[in-house]
């Protein structure tokens, strides 16, 4: 169908709906930053779960109500003009915006993170304990490998394999992440728990072989880390040693981690080796999963690696609704 109908009354109380729901987006946005472990560019140093369920909340609200009433809107569109007509107002209102916000604001947003990454990182924390009026933690002392801050926080009843509530990582974790030797055997010395899991399931011997820590894997082992845990991914210590240098160093950013790119392939070779003769058998001389084909593990790799890089940032749901768009002018044909 593709002449239009006639008149149709424009329903302003969807208007008002969502209104109403780019409103409340002021306030998911804003409670973005007391939420714990959330890459976003302001961090609160106080967060709380509870934001992340407000969050959830108004999410779960705002965007199917959004691609709802745009849906509706279109199809009002469709039937008041005609096809035509709705394929060029779409291009105007979500196209253009979108392709003008690919060139401006997403390249300004990747700027911003590389800059933030750069002018962050392990020098901060490395400089003396850190910055004058950064407030002590087992965390922070464990990445800069502060042995004697270690021990005056476990002297004062801190929890040794308490949960950072940034990143959800232990202190052996976050010890590991920074590759200090010292801080994870005093770490292990004085009662953390050598498989205790992070927020993500990760164990500090599966951060070891990510971040190609070889001498800080080999103690891990020598202490009784499980060579068969696996993060919430599902992937286990040698899998992780596989993956590949763009998204290790994107990780490695987020976490502060400064990495080279020979040492970390050294680092891994050398572990994977460690935990064939600790008894992991969960990988083929490949470097494929045993329960998986090549194919299947180059296609899982892929739509991972799609799924896992940012291309639109926070213009996705224009992208959707073009595609949303795309598949209408299908059914209306």
């Amino acid at each position: 169908m593709n002449a239009a109908t006639g008149h149709i009354a424009r329903r302003h109380d969807l208007d008002s709906l969502r209104a109403v729901a780019m409103l409340l987006g002021i306030v998911l946005h804003g409670v973005l930053a007391f939420i714990p472990a959330t890459p976003w560019a302001v961090q609160d140093a106080r967060p709380s779960e509870g934001f992340a369920l407000l969050m959830a909340l108004i999410h779960g609200f705002r965007m199917p109500l959004f691609f709802l009433v745009s849906g509706f809107f279109t199809a009002m569109l469709w039937r008041k003009r005609g096809l035509q007509k709705l394929v060029t107002h779409r291009c105007m209102r979500i196209l253009v915006p979108l392709v003008i916000g690919l060139i401006t604001i997403v390249p300004a947003t990747w700027v911003v993170i590389i800059g933030a990454s750069v002018a962050g990182g392990t020098k901060r924390l490395q400089a003396d304990g850190g910055e004058a009026g950064l407030p002590a933690t087992i965390w922070i002392t464990a990445a800069i490998g502060d042995v004697a801050g270690l021990e005056s926080q476990l002297a004062a009843g801190v929890d040794v394999d308490a949960w950072d509530p940034v990143t959800g990582a232990t202190p052996l974790a976050i010890a590991v992440w920074h590759d200090q030797q010292q801080a994870v055997e005093f770490l292990l010395e004085h009662g953390a728990d050598v498989n205790q899991p992070c927020r993500d399931k990760s164990t500090a011997l599966i951060a070891a072989a990510f971040f190609g820590r070889d001498e800080i894997a080999k103690t891990l082992l020598a202490h009784g880390a499980r060579v068969d845990a696996r993060n919430e991914r599902g992937d286990n210590a040698a899998e992780v040693t596989y993956v590949n240098w763009s998204i290790t160093q994107q990780i490695a950013r987020l976490v502060h981690v400064e990495l080279d790119q020979a040492q970390l392939a050294a680092g891994r070779l050398e572990i994977r080796s460690m935990l064939k003769q600790a008894g992991d058998t969960s990988m083929t001389e490949e470097g494929t999963r045993k329960d998986r084909t090549n194919a299947g593990a180059i296609l899982w790799a892929l739509i991972l690696g799609a799924m896992m890089f940012p291309f639109f940032q926070h213009l996705w749901f224009l992208w959707f609704l073009c595609l949303l768009v795309a598949a209408f002018c299908i059914y209306a044909l």
